[in-house]
């Protein structure tokens, strides 16, 4: 893999970081201030973060090896396939979950959304990135992306619309 290749799944994976702080920490953040067996105490969920976007990490690997497979030629298709592929993935994950787990149905179904929006972002960067001869362009937006959805956490948070969730 060349250094190219690494900085546009770089470039995917963060943009599905910076997704994912807004998802978990404002979007959806009334599942972590419920207490339920389910999902772990603030601290130990907080500790384990980095092994979740490692996770991400392999899905934007994922979508890297599958998209020249479908012969993606536009940011549209490439969007729609980061969906497809989500919704598909993330319903089994879930589905398996509900099955299994004592997660709530309400939680899981928040889940599947956020992580299917999740894996449209990160096909879209990575085209983006793919498509780009100035990769630094794409970097710069990506990182503009991740300063906003931090923004809009910390804004939601203050405002009582997501619940803080102190460790």
């Amino acid at each position: 893999m060349n250094k190219r290749k690494i900085s546009e799944i770089s470039l995917a994976w963060l943009a599905a970081i910076g997704w994912d702080f807004l998802l978990h920490g404002g979007l959806l953040a009334w599942i972590y201030a419920e207490k339920t067996p389910f999902l772990l105490g603030p601290l130990e969920a907080f500790a384990r973060i980095p092994i979740g976007y490692a996770s991400f990490l392999l899905l934007v690997l994922l979508i890297e090896w599958l998209m020249p497979k479908f012969e993606i030629e536009d940011i549209k298709r490439a969007w729609i396939f980061g969906l497809k592929l989500g919704a598909f993935v993330w319903a089994a994950l879930v589905i398996g979950l509900y099955s299994i787990a004592t997660i709530r149905l309400s939680t899981a179904i928040a889940w599947w959304v956020g992580q299917t929006l999740s894996m449209g972002v990160m096909a879209f960067v990575l085209f983006k990135a793919q498509q780009s001869t100035e990769l630094r362009k794409i970097g710069i937006r990506v990182l503009i992306f991740v300063v906003i959805a931090i923004v809009l956490t910390i804004i939601l948070q203050n405002m009582g619309l997501a619940p803080q969730i102190v460790i």
